[in-house]
């Protein structure tokens, strides 16, 4: 018998989705069967199906129907909505008041549908700014196109509000490292500083004016400032060396700073080398000289580049070869240059000079270190040659072998030098003061080394000196600064009007409650102008502060000296009341005399939106402080228990005298305030596993935030490996579950209970005060910042850096963060009133909208930004910016050495 046909068996797989527009083909098409034959399909390949699910047929005719039935197959397809293209060209500037319509409103699609524009067509824009138009495209066949959404940015031009800055008033705050009177015009002074820029205070001045505003995020180590030069001959004429780490790798080369009109405006002169201004030995100088005979001609002793010479006014420098001084072993190389101006004649360059380097003239490891003082007798060029000077001080045989810190020339044609067994400013405890009075050939001459203050350790327990300063009319009187002396006395400034026959104290003061301290007595310190020297004393306490390496005596007022320290600069108008040094028992009154000068490294800021304390700040060095009045050192001085900077702080947003703050190395780690930072009470337990500062050097510190009721806190340190909570005020502590250790905790401003944490790039949130956090989102940009908007729940934003900026699109029970367009950098974002009229809180971003940087201002939830700054006011790389909820339009910089910055518009 001839068996039956047998069925075919089809094998036919699921075809993957299409576009619209896509025809059938054998992609879709492709079933096969165990046996020959063909395949008939409907629809048939060539098709184009509507958008939706088909049903798609398949045929099949066997080659021998005797064998094999004909079968059918079915299986099903997706066709997807196609997506239109659109194109929407980047639409030119317009001007504030102009109405928008086609000429920006211009978008086209690939198909037949109609544009909604936001802003519409009509719409006047008011405001200067970036501003975001949205089109949002509806196809005519809607069966088969998706609708779309396309953006672009416009720009509108014209007068927006007219911002002015100051500072919040800290007065001083950090290393003043040089000062300078203008040896030509009186009453005209300069002051350098490490981090934080220079200043001036000319005759029309009343306070001290900051010079480097202008410096730029991209060129943030100009800031610092490495040295002063001026001339001699032209009181308008300004040097000015910036760049602050020499041998570092995470900032660029320094610049020369050259200014015709006392510093109102600079030439930027780019150097081929790395300046110093904050390393070790930024106590030393001074570098930068301008010849007083032919004063188009200027030295820059420098760090890692030998001796630099200009001969047109700094335009354009080269090293001095002859000198054969590349770096020293101690990392200060050229430290101070001496042109004789009494050697030449004007209209020439003058023939001798000297140059101070921080070398010892050891050899050790085979390296010879070069020596201290070298001289030219043919200055002027590049090529000129230089020679040691004879008969210095040789330290082959020194335990610690010593080399110059400073150097200064005499109005008797003497050059001072000052050596030291360290670079300083840190540490010091060995030091020589010498003399040197040249000799006809200059080459030679005699030297004499001058007894220093303190030999027997009478005053203090080291012996180390740091800053020398000479009157430039009165030969043979000096001023000499103590540095790291710091117990029982402390440090002090001694004066000699005998030539350094003997000394006697000018400037510290015998405290109540330094019982040990053998001050004579005989000076006064003035702090009322900065409360906070006193560092949570009184002010009868305060004495000559620490590392007065930087000290002036007027060329014009032999009475009228300046000194600075690590914290700020002293004046006095009675120095001659000292004299004679070897007797006199006259008592010198110092004042402050930083005003306008503003050092401070701010960390952080907070602006509560009530209560008496306006800002809340955190600042390297000096801890921080609660302002009322933005216009006055805080009276209350900075925080105590501890006097440490905190790494965060964070305030109960429905009682925002409620604050919290957690520290690192110094404890209590954590405390509590709940009068706005005036007084603080440490948590009474911490949480398990913080290190102790001695063991570890970020012990403790990390984020802290806390409840809008005050109901629970989170707290991650730096040093522990869970992120903790707790319900009851800090007196027990929690580990928290689903949050890395160490991330970023803040709180939702509205929602109690509910905490967000960042770390690496995974966002997280709690609802239940922190116990349990769940993770919302992965794959952000690391290194980001979160910040929480007071205005709704779920109010997050993502500072994202080079990332762009970042804000919740999701439920507020469920933020998802996604990209908004327009923002090209996000480095910090703050938030302040709403515009009048508006429930929006206003935004402020440090960060790049389009393809400029700067300072923005949004009034409406980033849609348009606002430049509020300009090229006069950028401060180096900010570290931080917060917006005042009290007044509508102010925010204040957290600076990286020019202090608390505060922006106000009158319109």
């Amino acid at each position: 018998m001839t068996p039956p046909p047998a069925t075919p068996v089809i094998a036919w797989p699921a075809p993957a989705a299409i576009a619209y527009g896509t025809a059938l083909s054998a992609t879709q098409l492709n079933a096969t069967a165990n046996v020959a034959g063909t395949f008939t399909y409907s629809p048939a390949s060539g098709t184009v199906l509507g958008a939706g699910t088909h049903t798609l047929s398949a045929s099949f005719t066997p080659s021998d129907p005797t064998k094999a039935t004909t079968v059918t197959a079915s299986n099903s397809i997706v066709v997807n909505k196609a997506i239109p293209q659109v194109t929407w060209a980047q639409p030119s500037a317009v001007a504030a008041g102009a109405t928008l319509g086609d000429i920006q409103l211009n978008a086209v699609a690939s198909i037949p549908g109609t544009f909604t524009y936001t802003p519409p067509a009509g719409t006047v824009v008011t405001v200067a700014g970036v501003t975001t138009l949205t089109a949002v495209f509806t196809p005519t066949d809607n069966q088969d196109y998706s609708a779309v959404t396309s953006k672009v940015s416009l720009t509108v031009t014209g007068p927006g509000p007219t911002y002015s800055f100051t500072n919040v008033k800290v007065v001083g705050g950090g290393y003043i490292t040089g000062v300078y009177f203008h040896p030509a015009q009186q009453n005209l002074m300069y002051a350098r500083t490490d981090v934080g820029g220079a200043y001036r205070w000319s005759p029309t001045d009343t306070q001290w004016v900051p010079l480097l505003d202008f410096t730029s995020r991209a060129n943030w180590w100009q800031m610092g400032v490495e040295a002063i030069g001026l001339d001699p001959t032209d009181p308008n004429k300004l040097y000015i060396a910036v760049g602050e780490y020499a041998n570092e790798n995470w900032d660029g080369n320094g610049a020369m700073l050259v200014s015709n009109d006392q510093g109102n405006t600079f030439t930027t002169v780019p150097l081929a080398f790395k300046n110093g201004s904050n390393d070790a030995g930024r106590n030393t100088g001074d570098r930068i000289a301008v010849d007083p005979n032919l004063p188009s001609t200027v030295y820059f002793g420098t760090r890692v580049a030998g001796l630099q010479l200009s001969t047109d006014s700094g335009a354009h420098w080269a090293q001095t070869t002859g000198l054969p001084v590349t770096k020293t072993a101690n990392g200060n190389g050229v430290i101070s240059v001496l042109p004789i101006r009494t050697s030449g004649s004007t209209g020439s360059a003058t023939p001798v000079v000297y140059a101070a380097v921080a070398g010892t003239g050891v050899t050790q490891n085979a390296v010879t270190d070069p020596v201290g003082l070298y001289v030219t007798t043919n200055a002027g060029s590049p090529t000129t040659t230089w020679a040691p000077v004879a008969g210095q001080p040789n330290f082959a045989a020194a335990a610690t072998p010593l080399a110059p810190l400073q150097a200064k020339l005499g109005p008797n044609g003497a050059l001072y030098i000052l050596y030291g067994d360290q670079t300083g400013p840190d540490t010091m405890a060995h030091n020589e003061l010498w003399k040197f009075v040249p000799s006809a050939g200059w080459t030679t001459g005699t030297w004499t080394q001058i007894s220093l203050p303190n030999n027997e350790f009478s005053i203090n327990i080291t012996n180390g000196y740091g800053g020398i300063a000479l009157d430039p009319a009165h030969p043979g009187v000096l001023l000499l600064g103590s540095l790291d002396q710091y117990y029982p006395t402390g440090d002090v400034i001694y004066r000699s009007n005998d030539d350094g026959a003997t000394w006697r104290d000018v400037s510290s003061v015998k405290a109540p409650d330094a019982p040990l301290s053998v001050s004579p007595g005989l000076a006064t310190h003035d702090a009322s102008l900065s409360p906070w020297l006193a560092f949570g004393g009184a002010n009868t306490s305060i004495s000559t502060g620490n590392w007065a390496t930087a000290i002036a005596i007027d060329p014009f007022n032999p009475d009228h000296a300046i000194y600075g320290t690590g914290q700020t600069l002293w004046k006095t108008s009675n120095l001659t009341t000292a004299d004679p040094s070897a007797s006199s028992n006259g008592v010198i009154n110092w004042t402050v005399g930083a005003n306008g000068i503003e050092e401070t490294v701010v960390e952080g800021l907070w602006a509560p939106p009530s209560g008496y304390t306006v800002l809340l700040s955190s600042l390297d060095d000096v801890a921080g402080f609660a302002h009322h009045d933005l216009t006055i050192s805080p009276p209350q001085q900075m925080y105590a228990s501890p006097r440490a900077t905190p790494s965060s702080m964070d305030f109960e947003q429905s009682t925002p005298t409620t604050v919290v703050r957690v520290n690192a190395i110094a404890t209590p780690y954590g405390s509590i305030s709940t009068d706005g930072g005036m007084n603080w009470t440490p948590f009474a337990t911490t949480p398990p596993g913080l290190s102790t500062p001695q063991a570890n050097q970020q012990a403790g510190g990390g984020t802290i935030a806390i409840a809008p009721d005050g109901s629970s806190m989170v707290w991650a340190p730096a040093d522990t490996s869970s992120v903790w909570y707790s319900k009851d005020g800090g007196a027990t502590w929690t580990a928290s579950t689903g949050v890395a250790a160490q991330a970023q905790v803040v709180s939702d401003r509205v929602a109690p209970g509910v905490f967000y944490g960042f770390a690496g790039t995974t966002l997280t949130m709690s609802t239940d005060g922190g116990a349990t956090f769940a993770t919302l989102q992965t794959g952000l940009p690391g290194g980001s910042i979160l910040t929480v908007l007071p205005d709704a729940q779920g109010d997050l934003w993502l500072s994202g850096q080079a990332a762009g900026l970042f804000s919740n699109t999701g439920m507020a029970t469920a933020p998802r963060l996604t990209t908004l367009s327009g923002v090209t950098d996000a480095w910090h974002l703050g938030f302040g009133a709403p515009a009048n009229g508006s429930a929006v809180p206003t935004l402020y971003l440090d960060g790049q909208v389009g393809t400029t940087p700067g300072i923005y201002r949004s009034i409406d939830a980033g849609n348009t930004w606002l430049l509020i700054n300009d090229t006069a006011h950028q401060y180096g790389a900010l570290n931080g910016l917060c917006g005042d909820m009290r007044t509508f339009g102010t925010v204040y910089l957290a600076t990286g050495g020019r202090g608390i910055i505060w922006a106000t518009s009158s319109n």
